[in-house]
């Protein structure tokens, strides 16, 4: 196969991102139009993967590959706004450069997760919003929520979204500067993680 059709096969994967970066550096060895596109004129050879999309670097599949040749991950994209799944997997590049080949995909549900989802529903359905006005429902691994409520006006909190950065927003609007010192260290996201451990 010629390297020109290799490129249009990898810039064809309309819904695919594929980038691979110099594990050291982080530095981008290669890219494909989708990664392009999502970054916004940023994306360029030799750029650093964290300041083109930094949005991301929260959910990064690098951080679990640790002595592993692969880390697959499903988490919320803040720049798709949906659950994706990224891969990450060691290759050498050009036969001697130590590399990671990243792929992003809009996340499918499966079976089971769809069940899950079906019984959060149905529970939402059924008592929370009879007992609440307002409920949201956090996934603190995957760093996304989801905000419920009983009528139509929603609150200032978006319906959905990247838990971690609207917990900050939120909290920066409705708290006494004092506060947020103590507020964070007990309910940030990383808090909550290290809580729930």
């Amino acid at each position: 196969m010629h390297a020109n059709n290799l490129t249009n096969l990898l810039d064809a994967l309309t819904d695919t991102s594929v980038y691979v970066i110099e594990e050291d550096t982080h530095r981008l060895l290669y890219f494909n139009q989708r990664c392009q596109d999502l970054g916004l004129g940023k994306a360029v050879l030799g750029a650093k993967c964290h300041d083109i999309w930094p949005e991301v670097c929260t959910n990064c599949p690098l951080a679990g590959l640790r002595e592993n040749s692969s880390n697959h991950i499903v988490c919320y994209d803040p720049l798709l706004k949906t659950a994706i799944d990224a891969t990450a997997n060691r290759i050498l590049w050009d036969g001697d450069i130590r590399a990671v080949v990243i792929t992003v995909t809009p996340h499918k549900p499966n079976f089971e997760e769809e069940q899950g989802l079906y019984k959060i529903k149905q529970m939402y359905a059924k008592s929370l919003v009879s007992v609440f006005d307002e409920c949201i429902i956090v996934n603190l691994t995957g760093n996304y929520y989801v905000n419920c409520q009983k009528d139509l006006v929603w609150s200032g909190i978006p319906e959905r979204g990247d838990f971690g950065v609207e917990n900050r927003i939120y909290a920066q609007k409705v708290l006494h500067p004092d506060d947020l010192e103590r507020f964070n260290e007990c309910f940030s996201r990383e808090a909550m993680l290290r809580i729930f451990e």
